[in-house]
């Protein structure tokens, strides 16, 4: 029978001379973070997890949390050192803290201990990680690099007993409070901007004049406003002017709910109002934002998993395409808390675009986004953008100073109901009829609406015949007016027929309505097989028509 072999053990370091500084590795690591908290001081560099599941959350520590925190330990940590490998006869005598200064961090999990290992960098000691498989192999290689202290946490009393009595140095037992994420929550704590919170019992309070939500914002001297975007939405653009230099001076200006249209956007640049707009939901929270103008090209979060891309239409001459969004199981921690604890109503699908998430299960946000490819000015990089060019669904929530959201089908099913009814009631027989009506307004400051008529494939289209000016100016705009005044539409919801109403042929022709010039071509309504307008590719088809209309008057 063969003897069993002698395990080997790799050649133990014997540890840093006194005059050892950190390694190449080791020192570009530790200046990266003060570098990265002067350039971009909030971005996240650490997302450290709440527990062992994902389901538990996480908590980010920005570049700024970091440099404060390792700065801390760091002076923390020398003076601890200094006190703890002091030798009893040598009471006036400190130990040089730093090159030739091995210390040991054995934490479980190994994350805990990260901002105490940059410390220990800071201060320039050489840092060992030994396995904790066989403790005794590791604490032999520590007395023989002469390791002076080792860190200890996630271990029980008595494996840390154990330790000591192998160990020739100084055990120190890390505190629940200076693991990673307790430290990183405890600077938000002690750093945080002030907030105040009004809450309304009654939303419909939040109607006042926007000079109110100003004087609340100068009264309280805020340093930093996030709120929704209703209430940005109701500052005139010469309020915004008068009291730009209040908000040129606030540490962020954020705001959510809705997105900015390109006229807001244009006047926040032109100001040089810095804001962030948010695109994001209650469920998964800040999804794309955007912190430089032009504030409607949207950019993913740089911490968080780019949402899954899915095309839906072609590339533009122009490079541009339109794209849905979606969630996937994998790569979201909120989505994955959702299916796990239950509360939050979640529709899963299978992703149906293509690449390596294909089938995989997750959530269509049920928006449609313009996908552009630009350079960036700041670095020159090429980078993609999102803009926001509306909703999948029926609900319309206006750019302008309209609150709430207005249902679309529900307008277009009254005025077709309206429509129907007076032209059965006219002393005139029209010959044609209702064949789709779609009401705009995603995006935009007021509300616009295009009606297609549809007529015997027999009869020519009415272009230019009084009997169609008769249907304009009677059946028509009565219709529209009635159809306001029912659904309680008003200011800026309201349909404006003469500046923002276009009639339709079935085919395509324009037979009335401002700025036709702006469309080359037939252009037709896109209806599903029920008859419904396709809002997206509708939006798309007549975004000429749109962006150029009058909206001096709501």
């Amino acid at each position: 029978m063969s003897p069993e072999p002698a395990v080997s053990y790799p050649d133990v370091h014997p540890g840093p001379s006194d005059a050892d500084p950190l390694t190449d590795d080791e020192l570009s690591l530790l200046l990266a973070i003060p570098r990265a908290a002067e350039s971009t001081p909030n971005s996240t560099l650490f997302r450290l997890p709440l527990g062992p599941h994902p389901s538990m959350g996480f908590v980010d520590a920005t570049c700024a949390e970091v440099r404060s925190i390792v700065a801390r330990l760091a002076s923390t940590w020398k003076t601890k050192l200094s006190e703890l490998l002091r030798k009893p006869d040598e009471s006036g005598c400190e130990w040089s803290i730093g090159p030739g200064t091995t210390i040991c961090i054995m934490v479980e999990p190994s994350f805990h201990g990260i901002f105490h290992l940059l410390a220990f960098w800071a201060i320039g000691c050489t840092v060992q990680f030994v396995s904790v498989s066989d403790p005794s192999v590791g604490i032999d290689q520590l007395n023989e690099c002469e390791c002076k202290v080792m860190v200890c946490s996630g271990f029980d009393e008595e494996w840390i007993i154990a330790r000591g009595s192998e160990f020739n140095g100084v055990i120190v037992s890390l505190p629940e409070e200076e693991q990673a994420h307790i430290l990183v929550k405890n600077e938000k704590h002690g750093h945080a901007t002030p907030v105040a919170f009004v809450h309304f019992a009654n939303f419909h309070v939040l109607r006042f004049d926007p000079s109110v939500f100003v004087d609340w914002a100068k009264t309280l001297d805020v340093g930093a406003i996030t709120c929704s975007s209703g209430l940005v939405r109701q500052i005139p653009a010469a309020m915004l002017e008068t009291h730009a230099e209040f908000f040129r001076s606030l540490f962020s200006f954020a705001f959510t709910g809705s997105s900015l249209d390109c006229a807001s956007s244009s006047v926040f640049e032109r100001l040089g109002i810095f804001i962030t707009n948010i695109y994001g939901s209650s469920e998964f929270g800040r999804i794309l934002n955007s912190s430089n103008a032009p504030y409607t090209h949207l950019r993913p979060w740089g911490d968080t998993p780019a949402p899954l891309v899915r095309a839906i239409s072609e590339y533009a001459s122009d490079g541009t395409r339109y794209v849905e969004l979606w969630i996937s199981c994998k790569t979201s921690l909120r989505l994955s808390h959702h299916l796990s604890n239950g509360g939050v109503p979640v529709k899963l699908e299978p992703f149906p675009g293509d690449g390596p998430h294909k089938g995989e299960p997750a959530i269509n946000l049920e928006d449609i986004f313009q996908e552009r490819t630009i350079v960036n000015e700041s670095n020159s990089k090429i980078e993609t953008v999102y803009i926001h060019a509306g909703r999948h669904s029926d609900q319309l929530r206006l750019s302008g100073k309209g609150y709430g959201n207005i249902d679309a089908a529900s307008y277009e099913a009254a005025l077709m109901s309206e429509l129907s009814s007076r032209m059965g009631q006219s002393d005139c027989c029209y010959p044609w009829t209702i064949d789709a009506v779609q009401l705009f307004g995603g995006n935009m400051p007021c509300t616009a609406l295009i009606v297609q008529l549809g007529s015997d494939p027999g009869l020519a289209e009415p272009s230019g015949t009084d009997l169609l000016q008769d249907f304009v100016a009677g059946p028509l705009y009565k219709s529209v007016v009635e159809t306001n005044q029912t659904l309680g539409f008003i200011s800026a919801q309201r349909v404006h027929p003469g500046k923002r109403m276009l009639l339709i042929g079935s085919s395509g022709t324009i037979l009335h309505g401002p700025d036709v010039e702006r469309l080359s071509g037939s252009c037709p309504l896109s209806v599903t097989h029920k008859r419904t307008p396709k809002r997206w590719e509708n939006v798309c088809k007549f975004k000429p028509w749109l962006d150029g209309l009058d909206f001096s008057e709501p």
